[in-house]
């Protein structure tokens, strides 16, 4: 039996779709099967995956085994209860990956930014905000009541914050790697910022983990923001998120984070794992990992004649249907690459972002470069980076 849906709703829905599949803009779930690895079955085809953020190669791998009974689920919100000195000890182990006093775990980096944002921007302040922050960021803005201004990509809010009154704060609310562009701002540029007596809001999602002792770029770069959001879904291989700072600034958040306040705690058995899993990124483990990273990104950006330091490489494509037939030209082959389209990336700026592991092989990643060569020369399309192309 169907459920119940006005002919005005089902004709609204249908015409977006039609809009979207004109434009080459419809979007689908890949479903993945037999995963080993780098490597599982897309779409009848065995393929090698270069779209992942599973930095680190953690996310494919058997989760370390609990011998001991530990209960499936909290049962309740942490305020009522659903908090424990297990989960409590995991908070402290986050807020030590992050090197800040403090932490609180969040189910994901999204409930993380919606729920943080609108607890400590207030009304009055001024929050500076990236022109390409994640859809997160923008979404918990959007959510609080400071006054907004974007700022072009990268570039640092003016040397004299003003904020909406007297009694405001200004912020400046970024990312540390930007997942679209591969790039990040200069450590600089936030240290001055501090240093005018302005506070940092730093999302860490596409760096936690990169860095010695499983840190991310504001500790590897001596950076001490106000809040800094990390990922547990990406280079960790695992999931969830939290937010890392001072005592008082996270016991803040547990009074006004909404969405760590109004949900279930989570997972007994997730926490155990996390806390069981998190050792080996920070320790030598992790740092094995790191250095194949580096060596891998060190390939495949001789490979590709583009210059970085981060696993992420967009490759500008331009129009939606051409990142879509390439995408799909490298499935043939054997590639899982996915074209990123707007909006996601602003207009006329589609691109195919790879993304390498640690988990790829010298083999692998030269296989993929010379196909995408071969694929963008077919069309005679340069290979250049999408990094500084915000039309």
């Amino acid at each position: 039996m169907l459920p119940d849906v006005s002919t005005r709703f089902l004709s609204r829905i249908r015409a977006e779709y039609a809009q979207l599949a004109q434009a080459s803009l419809l979007r689908r779930h890949p479903t993945i099967d037999q995963r080993t690895g780098v490597s599982y079955r897309l779409n009848g085809h065995q393929v090698t995956g270069f779209c992942s953020n599973d930095y680190l190669g953690y996310a494919a791998e058997a989760a370390p085994p609990i011998a001991e009974a530990v209960p499936l689920g909290a049962g309740a919100a942490r305020l009522i209860s659903g908090n424990s000195r297990e989960l409590r000890e995991l908070e402290r182990d986050l807020a030590h990956l992050a090197g800040a006093p403090d932490a609180l775990y969040f189910t994901s980096g999204y409930q993380a930014n919606i729920g943080c944002l609108p607890a400590v921007l207030q009304t009055g302040d001024l929050a500076y905000s990236d022109h390409l922050n994640h859809a997160s960021l923008i979404d918990g803005l959007r959510l609080s009541a400071a006054t907004i201004e974007r700022l072009p990509h990268l570039h640092a809010p003016p040397r004299t914050p003003s904020p909406a009154s007297q009694t405001g704060l200004t912020w400046w609310v970024l990312e540390s790697t930007y997942s679209m562009d591969g790039d990040s701002p200069r450590p600089e540029d936030l240290q001055r910022h501090h240093h005018d007596g302005a506070d940092t809001y730093l999302d860490e999602a596409h760096s936690l983990g990169r860095y010695a002792r499983g840190r991310g770029w504001a500790a590897h770069h001596t950076l001490q923001p106000t809040l800094t959001i990390g990922t547990l879904g990406k280079a960790c291989g695992a999931v969830g998120a939290f937010a890392a700072g001072r005592e008082e600034v996270i016991d803040h958040l547990r009074r006004r984070a909404r969405t760590a306040i109004y949900t279930t705690a989570p997972s007994p058995t997730l926490i155990r794992l996390l806390r069981r899993h998190l050792p080996r990124v920070a320790g030598p483990d992790g740092d094995r990992r790191r250095a194949k990273l580096r060596a891998n990104i060190q390939q495949l950006s001789h490979e590709l004649g583009i210059t970085t330091d981060s696993p992420l490489f967009p490759l500008l494509i331009g129009a939606n249907h051409t990142a879509l037939e390439i995408s799909a030209e490298l499935l043939q082959r054997g590639f899982h690459v996915q074209p990123i389209r707007p909006p996601t990336v602003p207009p006329g700026t589609a691109r195919l972002r790879l993304t390498v592991t640690a988990a790829h092989s010298h083999q692998q990643i030269a296989s993929l470069a010379k196909t995408v060569r071969e694929l963008l020369a077919q069309r005679a399309l340069p290979l250049r980076s999408a990094a500084g192309h915000h039309a």
